[in-house]
């Protein structure tokens, strides 16, 4: 439910520049400045959008080797693609980094449903039924769509996300975009950041994949859902996230840039 707008983002962005590495930020269809532009909503295995980035960047402009970072749901579509593209993925990036990624569909969207995490499934549901309600009033001419007063994120995706985009129903939909099935197949070098304390993404999910050697899992202990905050004044900052992608995308064991002062 983020754009390039989202605050983690927009500081990303500046500390990677000025680093001197060009930065940019994707929108997923219907978000952000696309707002409005997409008949059909994004959803977690929307790779092919991320491919279409990557293709006319380097039908554009001189791209050089470029880093795929995705956050969230993000992160399972980037760690879907790169595994789609298996061997055909080094024509497009040296390097994937996914950060929090719901690499088990069921699992994040059985979290969700469990009474400690109701004010999370409320808010991302609410944000999901009101670009439902905004996207029909852009499109009229597209079906109409009733959807429950009160549902959790698998009710939406068995009421709205699957019948709109092509899927039998929810289980489907999940079986078919969870990254899980494809991470194996990934053969460029990949990071992989996830949290213990991960309210959303059930951490020993990880436990049964099979990580090829180029794979790498980072496991911490507290982070949250991308949060990963640090002590200030220690090697990584306030901004612990920060400071390992940086220091991941730079190819060095630790931060290589001052971080920069956080935005009011």
């Amino acid at each position: 439910c983020g754009c390039h707008r989202s605050p983690y983002m927009r500081r990303l962005a500046g500390k990677l520049l000025q680093c001197g590495v060009r930065a940019i930020r994707m929108n997923l269809r219907g978000c952000g400045s696309g707002k409005g532009l997409a008949r059909y909503p994004y959803h977690s295995g929307r790779s092919a959008d991320v491919l279409a980035v990557l293709e006319a960047l380097q039908r554009t402009s001189a791209c050089p080797p470029t880093t795929l970072v995705g956050f969230s749901l993000g992160g399972n579509i980037a760690l879907k693609l790169a595994g789609e593209l298996a061997d055909g993925a080094a024509r497009y990036l040296r390097h994937v980094i996914a950060v929090c990624p719901p690499v088990d569909l069921l699992t994040c969207a059985r979290s969700l449903a469990q009474p400690a995490n109701r004010l999370y499934n409320w808010y991302f549901t609410r944000l999901l039924c009101a670009d439902v309600a905004y996207r029909q009033a852009r499109f009229p001419d597209l079906a109409p769509v009733t959807l429950p007063k009160r549902l959790t994120l698998r009710e939406f995706d068995e009421y709205y996300t699957a019948p709109q985009c092509g899927f039998r129903d929810a289980l489907d939909y999940y079986r078919l975009c969870s990254s899980a099935r494809f991470v194996p197949r990934i053969t460029i070098p990949c990071h992989v950041l996830i949290a213990a304390d991960d309210p959303l993404i059930a951490a020993d999910t990880f436990d049964t994949l099979h990580l090829p050697a180029n794979v790498q899992l980072t496991r911490s202990r507290y982070g949250g859902h991308l949060g990963f905050l640090g002590m200030p004044g220690s090697t990584t900052g306030y901004r612990a996230m920060d400071s390992q992608i940086l220091a991941w995308i730079t190819d060095s064991g630790a931060a290589p840039c001052v971080p920069a002062p956080e935005p009011c």
